[in-house]
């Protein structure tokens, strides 16, 4: 006869299944971090700020407000996420600030085939008024009537009454497709009323640029008489000469007034 009894008791029975569940339980369960951190081979998804294209601002529904129409990439939600203002100053009369947009660092440019347009409030502390909009580093906009424009990059945001002023020559020489840094340089201004500007320009000013203070070379003057009549918003070209005194512009403008061309020696 066998010295172990033919049925174990009770509570070893319960044991001995716990232990076998335990067991299990313990080999299908997944491993635990001990860090805290995401399993191995999950990536991050990272992102990244872009300055938006503001192609319009408009008063806001409050004096301290303005409203921002953007252009941002579209084709799937990662394109832009989050638009919105950022960094915003105020100081001599001028409020900056930054509209940007959130987008997936890893999205290839072609998932985001079109454009769409969004348009995101600024609040200012205090009413804006007459100040400028400079958005996105350096991009200013001004009150005008009951929208907002662009500033002008010569004539800046409030355009000098004086159509004489040296903003509204530099503008006019910038047109002439004389480079920026040669505006001065380029031009000698010959006479200017409210109505009639006449200006000696020298396009091929960077040809021979001085070197230490003194001509590189001589006899590279090249200077062309142009004059122009007051156009509304500019100076607009209609003539120009070879010769000193009036006879070529009368030739097309009989109005000109002779007080600003009589004197004037040929062009040199």
């Amino acid at each position: 006869m066998s010295k172990w009894p033919r049925f174990a008791p009770p509570m070893l029975v319960v044991l001995g299944v716990l232990l076998v569940g335990g067991i299990v339980f313990a080999a299908t369960r997944a491993p635990a971090s001990d860090t805290g951190e995401a399993p191995a081979g999950a990536a991050e998804t990272v992102w990244r700020d872009l300055q938006a294209e503001v192609t319009a601002v408009r008063p806001g529904p409050e004096p301290n407000v303005v409203v921002a129409r953007a252009t941002v990439p579209a084709g799937e939600p990662d394109c832009a996420r989050s638009p919105h203002v950022d960094k915003v100053t105020e100081e001599n009369d001028t409020v900056y600030a930054n509209i940007v947009y959130s987008t997936r660092a890893t999205l290839a440019r072609e998932a985001c085939p079109r454009k769409e347009q969004i348009d995101v409030p600024l609040t200012a502390r205090s009413p804006i008024g007459d100040r400028a909009i400079s958005l996105n580093s350096g991009q200013a906009w001004h009150r005008k009537g009951a929208e907002y424009g662009h500033c002008d990059e010569y004539l800046g945001c409030v355009p000098p009454a004086d159509h004489c002023a040296e903003p509204w020559i530099n503008q006019t020489v910038f047109s002439a497709d004389v480079p920026v840094n040669r505006l001065h340089g380029a031009r000698d201004l010959r006479g200017c009323d409210q109505n009639w500007l006449v200006l000696d320009l020298d396009r091929h000013v960077g040809d021979c640029p001085p070197a230490e203070g003194a001509p590189a070379c001589q006899n590279t003057r090249r200077a062309n008489r142009v004059f122009y009549h007051w156009a509304g918003n500019g100076w607009k070209s209609f003539a120009g000469a070879k010769d000193g005194g009036c006879a070529e512009v009368k030739a097309v403008e009989p109005e000109f007034p002779p007080a600003l061309c009589e004197k004037l020696a040929a062009p040199n």
